[in-house]
C-alpha cells in the first residue's frame, strides 16, 4: 500500500486538475486512478506496461531500444 507524503498539488498534469473532492495527501489507489484516466483519455496507455519486470534494456546502433521482459513477450524493440 503506498502512503505517499508529498502533497497534490507538488505532482499533478497540468491541463488535468485533481478531482475537486481528492485529500491534499491522495491515497495509492487514488494516485492510480488518476493517472489510469489521464492515460486513457489522451491514448498513452499504449505505451506503456503496468506490472511489468524488465530483465534487460539495450541501446542499438540505430537509436532504438531492445527490452527484454522477465514474462510476457520477450524482445521488444522500441523507437525513440
Amino acid at each position: 500500500t503506498l502512503l505517499p507524503q508529498t502533497p497534490k498539488h507538488m505532482y499533478h498534469f497540468p491541463d488535468e486538475p485533481w478531482p475537486k473532492d481528492t485529500p491534499n495527501f491522495p491515497s495509492g489507489k487514488q494516485i492510480q486512478d488518476y493517472m489510469e484516466e489521464y492515460a486513457n483519455k489522451h491514448g498513452l496507455s499504449k505505451h506503456f506496461k503496468c506490472s511489468t519486470e524488465v530483465k534487460s534494456i539495450t541501446r542499438n546502433k540505430d537509436d532504438t531500444w531492445t527490452l527484454m521482459f522477465k514474462n510476457g513477450p520477450s524482445p521488444q524493440v522500441f523507437h525513440g
